[in-house]
């Protein structure tokens, strides 16, 4: 089966699929680039070494019910006084009943805006998609600007799921001082129909490790683990340091620097030659895939087309999982909307699996 447009990765658990994007000026947002990048400047010599705090930025399209309550599940099941929860949002895509959920969580987390970007071509190319708005780019922005009070920053997407509570994920990597833990998966070439230089002259591929500090279960994935080797990065589920968030910042407004966040991170924090990296280990995955690849297809407009895709569901994906559907495991993509081969009751049966449903009860007047 063909499909057009596509540049995928095989893995063990999944396809990693490349998002046409052609027009990336539409992305941009003007602010004063050289004001930023100077107040982000002073804010990386104040980074203080002992700070433990971490930020959970849920990053969000349309804000309706099912996301609501996939956000109180994540929320409820990882409060811990040394964490922070954050939806982070485009005013664009909300309507008054958005609002409404967000006033309603805010007991549990705090709903941010998403910082308008700089007219810059390192941002404007960073996230070309925009169903959830400019989530990582903003997010970069965000996290830099309150690096001050938080270590790290957890970038988590709103169709991310969790068979479970929440809480052993994070706590997993909460003790390290690691600048970017996240999905890292080989590759040949950018996987993204946009070209990727970390400045002019220097492509992304052309930045490589000297060695890769592996976990066990991701060499079983790797014959050559000591390779160098290009590296695309899953930004579903991802955790960077404030330090890397504004050197990562900083480093847009180099010349001729353009790239997808997926295809541009790894190497920039290699680039970068002080920030420090990790795989999520596989233990923690049941399945993930970039949403619109095969074998996931998140657009019931194709359903016809390729009978054969996987929907955009819990039970659709756990039949990529080796040990099928389990507990306590990573899921991308879980879609709310029926339009995208999701499940509309998803947002329940998320809050059911992190014991969260007697909270849901006095909100959400869920059974």
């Amino acid at each position: 089966m063909a499909f057009p447009n596509l540049c995928f990765l095989i893995q063990a658990l999944g396809l990693l699929h490349a998002h046409a994007c052609n027009d990336f000026h539409s992305c941009h947002a003007d602010q004063n680039k050289g004001a930023l990048l100077l107040q982000l400047g002073k804010q990386s010599e104040q980074v203080s070494s002992s700070q433990v705090r971490e930020a959970i930025a849920i990053t969000t399209g349309v804000f309706e019910t099912c996301q609501a309550q996939r956000a109180l599940a994540l929320a409820v099941s990882s409060q811990n006084e040394a964490r922070d929860i954050y939806l982070l949002y485009d005013p664009d895509l909300q309507d008054d009943s958005s609002y409404a959920l967000m006033s309603s969580l805010s007991g549990f987390l705090t709903a941010v805006p998403q910082p308008a970007i700089p007219d810059a071509e390192g941002f404007a190319s960073f996230e070309c998609s925009q169903r959830a708005g400019h989530s990582k780019a903003s997010f970069l922005l965000w996290a830099a600007q309150n690096s001050e009070s938080y270590r790290h920053f957890w970038h988590i997407e709103d169709d991310a799921l969790m068979t479970g509570s929440w809480a052993p994920f994070f706590d997993h990597f909460a003790g390290d001082a690691l600048d970017l833990i996240g999905n890292f998966v080989p590759a040949e070439q950018p996987v993204h129909n946009i070209s990727c230089f970390l400045e002019s002259g220097l492509p992304c591929v052309d930045v490589r490790p000297q060695r890769i500090s592996y976990n066990v279960s991701l060499a079983s994935l790797d014959p050559e683990p000591t390779r160098e080797q290009y590296r695309t990065t899953g930004w579903s589920a991802l955790r960077m340091s404030g330090r890397l968030a504004i050197g990562l910042v900083q480093s847009m407004a180099l010349p001729g620097r353009m790239g997808h966040a997926e295809d541009i991170t790894f190497s920039s924090c290699i680039n970068l030659g002080w920030c420090s990296f990790n795989q999520i280990p596989l233990s923690f995955i049941g399945a993930w895939t970039l949403g619109g690849a095969f074998p996931t297809v998140c657009d019931v407009e194709l359903q016809e087309e390729y009978p054969d895709a996987v929907p955009c569901t819990l039970e659709g994906l756990s039949t990529l999982a080796l040990g099928g559907l389990q507990d306590g495991l990573f899921w991308h993509p879980v879609k709310c909307q029926v339009e995208k081969m999701g499940d509309n009751s998803i947002g329940i049966k998320a809050l059911r699996m992190a014991n969260a449903t007697e909270v849901a009860k006095l909100m959400f007047n869920t059974a």
